[in-house]
């Protein structure tokens, strides 16, 4: 049966949050109203289903959505056909015991306002961080024992279908003029895991774009194959011109 009311925490009142969210309140306690209050995560958010409800425009959701991800109130997952979300730091109305679900801590949220609330409409296009898919070392005769989790090594072909798979979702996503002009002609120039993606394009201003719109997302989403702590760089590549 669908909820009648719901309770938000008396701590998103406080002006830090407010001058970090700001409309986007509007859409976080939408999220509160869908998500399971057993367990803090609403099971299937499909983003054109949830603009029709809220009938907001599919890009403002999209956006919003991707900045409450980037400021740590929320955390997407996309699946096949559609995205889990997860609300931190969620406590189920329904028990009086105070106990937190999906841990996020303070210094976790950037609650200070960002020098540019609307970073571009690239970020409406966020799908989702996907699961970072890493494993246990096993120590070996020629190798160091560690207990410690270490990154899987990732071949420069995985990456390049990982790029294509991307330009794919943003060719469907993007108007098309924006998406011919700026997405289409990124290539591969250089790649060295855990240290460096640089993808090449054909002329400063695409780099300028690519810079401002894609690399915090396209380094965050990296981590779904496993590429982690790896910087991406937009680079004008002459042999591209």
């Amino acid at each position: 049966m669908k909820k009648t009311w719901f309770k938000i925490k008396r701590g998103l009142l406080e002006p830090r949050h407010r001058l970090k969210m700001g409309v986007k309140i509007w859409l976080f306690m939408h999220m509160i109203d869908r998500v399971d209050w057993e367990t803090g995560i609403i099971l299937e958010w499909v983003d054109q289903s949830e603009a029709d409800t809220l009938q907001m425009p599919l890009r403002t959701l999209r956006q919003q959505r991707s900045q409450l991800e980037d400021e740590g109130y929320i955390t997407c997952v996309q699946l096949k056909h559609h995205q889990e979300i997860t609300i931190h730091n969620w406590t189920n109305p329904r028990k009086y015991d105070g106990e937190v679900y999906n841990p996020k801590s303070e210094g976790d949220i950037n609650l200070q306002p960002s020098e540019k609330e609307v970073k571009g409409h690239i970020k409406g296009y966020n799908k989702g961080t996907p699961k970072v898919l890493t494993k246990m070392s096993t120590p070996t005769s020629n190798s160091h024992k560690t207990n410690q989790t270490t990154q899987i090594v990732i071949s420069s072909k995985k990456v390049e279908a990982w790029l294509k798979t991307t330009k794919r979702d943003l060719k469907a996503e993007m108007p098309k003029n924006a998406y011919d002009e700026y997405v289409s002609g990124i290539e591969i120039i250089n790649f060295t895991p855990g240290e460096l993606l640089e993808l090449g394009v054909k002329t400063p201003k695409q780099r300028d774009w690519g810079k401002s719109r894609l690399a915090k997302t396209f380094e965050r989403h990296l981590g779904g194959i496993g590429v982690d702590e790896t910087e991406v760089r937009f680079s004008v590549y002459k042999e591209m011109v």
